[in-house]
């Protein structure tokens, strides 16, 4: 049905939001951030605490479509250039983070289920962000017309949910990620330069995944090496290195082959030749055999590479099965010993994927159960932990427990362990 214009005109005018109308809308949104706040005051358990952190996930969802839809509407009406200048200038974001918005608002418009479920609160703009780079690799409609990664973005957090993204767009995309991985090689580079400030000398590396999985291992082996050097871990944190600080030392050594404080030539023991990295490929068995070409392959701690590199691995590359029952157990040593063994460090590095807080590939085995209340050190009893998270636990008397997929700590029931002694201090430097 037609309109005359100036019927038409009047119509318009009328959907139209009133000026006044839009402000008592803002102030109401205001208000009711308000009395979430007075709420988290008001708190005593912890269960009212993840209410509240509900409550806010799905303000910030909401916040992030309403961002999206912002972004859209400029961008349809005055150009792309115009909608990061009014992100960054009105919405107080950095060029990157309006650069990155306005590229995740455009891929949205050809994905109105992702679209509807952001608007809903159910999915973040973190999740949404991964949802749109694998629809830059395997398709929009494909991606948004998956069930299950919907599903998956709704629950899970964004850490975890980044790689799953990345692993599913691998397998589906058309070349199973080969091309993403050559432009990833064309785009390494190294930049060395000063800060003006500080002086500081800054070391600006971007590598593609397979050899950043190399250099991360061989930095945090050395860095480990350090840190039993100093005292074993056994001192008052301020008076040894920072795990930084060890990785900055660790890269000169593995640089230079000298000592990172006395600038002495290192011994054999301690050169860059030591440095052996030992990159753990996680690929589905189809792939091997050819019967599930669609299978995942990634690197632990560096997430999904084609399955090109399963042919291309070094000569002294090991090979080897890991065959887990319908409960995922493989190895138990019961009381017989307290330390994990090297197959059981390999089982928990492929089931849990890296440290279960953070996901760091170099990973220590903590018993969940604890050895001295008289755990085994079981398979199903092990849970991989970087060394901060797993000194976390020991210095703060927590243990581990996991609520639905993540993994938790609270206060650990009994007398807290013995305190270490203290010994002199290391090379810490003095203190900034």
């Amino acid at each position: 049905m037609s309109h005359p214009p100036i019927t038409l005109n009047i119509m318009q005018q009328h959907n139209r939001i009133q000026p006044e109308t839009l402000q008592r809308t803002c102030e109401r949104a205001l208000t009711a951030m308000d009395d979430l706040g007075k709420c988290l005051g008001a708190a005593a358990s912890r269960t009212e605490l993840d209410q509240l952190a509900d409550a806010l996930r799905r303000v910030e969802a909401k916040a992030a479509s309403l961002k999206c839809d912002l972004a859209a509407r400029i961008s349809r009406a005055e150009g792309e250039a115009a909608t990061r200048d009014a992100l960054r200038d009105q919405l107080g974001m950095t060029n990157y983070q309006a650069k990155h918005l306005s590229r995740v608002a455009e891929t949205l418009r050809e994905m109105p289920n992702t679209r509807a479920k952001l608007q809903a609160g159910e999915i973040t703009l973190e999740n949404t962000a991964a949802l749109t780079a694998a629809a830059g690799e395997a398709g929009a409609a494909q991606v948004d017309q998956n069930r299950g990664l919907l599903e998956d973005a709704a629950g899970s957090n964004p850490d975890h949910f980044r790689k799953r993204a990345k692993q599913w767009a691998a397998a589906h995309s058309a070349d199973r990620g080969e091309g993403e991985l050559e432009r990833q090689k064309r785009c390494r580079k190294v930049k060395l330069f000063t800060e003006p400030g500080t002086g500081m000398g800054i070391v600006h590396a971007e590598l593609d995944p397979i050899r950043f999985g190399q250099v991360r291992q061989a930095l945090e082996l050395c860095a480990e090496r350090l840190r039993r050097a100093d005292s074993g871990g056994e001192t008052h944190p301020d008076q040894i290195r920072t795990h930084m600080q060890r990785r900055a030392d660790a890269l000169v050594e593995l640089l230079t082959g000298r000592d990172s404080e006395t600038l002495h030539p290192l011994p054999d023991n301690r050169s860059a030749k030591g440095a052996v990295t030992q990159l753990v490929v996680v690929a589905d068995l189809g792939l091997l055999d050819g019967t599930r070409p669609e299978g995942e392959c990634e690197i632990l701690g560096t997430g999904p590479v084609p399955p090109s590199i399963l042919e291309n691995l070094s000569p002294d590359a090991n090979i080897c099965g890991i065959v887990f029952s319908g409960k995922g157990r493989t190895l138990w040593m019961g009381r017989n010993r307290r330390l994990g063994n090297d197959a059981q460090r390999l089982a928990a590095a492929v089931r849990d994927r890296g440290c279960v807080r953070c996901e760091a590939p170099s990973h220590q085995l903590h018993h969940l159960w604890d050895w001295r209340d008289g755990g085994p050190t079981d398979i199903d009893n092990l849970i991989s932990l970087c060394g901060s998270h797993h000194r976390e636990l020991q210095e703060r008397n927590l243990e581990l427990v996991k609520v639905g997929t993540a993994w938790r700590t609270q206060p650990r029931a009994g007398p807290a362990p013995p305190t270490r002694l203290i010994r002199p201090p290391a090379r810490a430097g003095p203190s900034p």
